[in-house]
């Protein structure tokens, strides 16, 4: 059983009625496996409950009890048919209620990155925002916990990937990094190519340095016209009966280069114009 992080708190232990607990303050699991459920339930009837759900009295609601740990052994439970379960009953504030919620679940193998990071949002909230008290209290770096809450930034789209399992916290932390407009595409062909991390950056590389490559090469109209502009007063001020041979053959190769170029931008312009 997890160490009982308030042990100096007062606490009883005994039965009490399932339809007497309410869920959802303390709960951040958004998803069960029933067949997973049924198999416990099973193991319920047979063996009973061997580690206690953790509760704590309902503040407005008198006989109630808010469920702390424990909601897959409670619905097991529920699933055996069973009228009441074995708690523990911790007498503590709701504060202290969410740290411990918190803790269980984030040491639990089997909690999601999505999961940690929503149970991490609720505890940075109660303690306005100090990123190294809940790391303390979580037993794990200021880092990991930004790195968690960035998570959250992510679009409900990508989240259901990562809380899917579809794609891992390592190429989450990839997608994070690349425009938000581009995350989307990112993380659908990690889907898609079953893409490792690795190759997942190479590609996103490439997609940077290939648009940035695009971005140079794009000219303005403004700069174009000026560009244009200059070209015809260079032209006109050109001094063809000083210039050799050479420079006059040269000039020639140029502007037919130049016919050429402008036929083809013509030819374009006017597809887009009928277009």
């Amino acid at each position: 059983m997890t160490q009982n992080i308030h042990e100096t708190n007062t606490e009883e232990r005994r039965d009490i009625p399932v339809n007497r607990i309410i869920t959802g303050r303390y709960q951040f699991r958004e998803a069960f496996d029933q067949e997973d459920i049924e198999y416990f339930a099973e193991s319920l009837r047979q063996k009973g409950m061997l580690d206690p759900i953790e509760v704590r009295t309902a503040d407005d609601q008198e006989g109630y009890f808010e469920l702390i740990d424990g909601e897959r052994r409670l619905r097991s439970a529920i699933s055996a048919n069973w009228s009441t379960v074995p708690a523990i009953i911790k007498y503590v504030s709701q504060g202290e209620a969410l740290e411990i919620a918190v803790v269980r679940n984030v040491q639990r193998k089997n909690f999601g990155p999505i999961e940690t990071a929503k149970a991490i949002a609720k505890l940075v909230e109660h303690y306005q925002g100090n990123r190294s008290a809940v790391g303390r209290i979580i037993g794990k770096s200021s880092v990991f916990v930004e790195e968690r809450l960035q998570l959250l930034k992510l679009s409900e789209a990508i989240q259901k990937m990562i809380a899917a399992g579809e794609i891992n916290i390592a190429c989450a932390k990839i997608i994070m990094e690349i425009n938000p407009e581009q995350q989307l595409n990112a993380a659908t062909i990690a889907v898609k190519e079953r893409l490792p991390a690795h190759r997942l950056l190479a590609r996103m590389q490439r997609h940077v340095r290939r648009q940035t490559e695009k971005r140079q090469l794009v000219i303005t109209f403004e700069k174009l016209r000026g560009f244009i502009a200059a070209t015809f007063e260079g032209l006109e001020h050109f001094d063809i009966p000083s210039s050799n041979a050479m420079q006059r053959e040269t000039l020639v190769a140029i502007l037919q280069l130049l016919k050429q170029k402008i036929e083809t931008v013509e030819t374009e312009l006017k597809t887009h114009k009928k277009s």
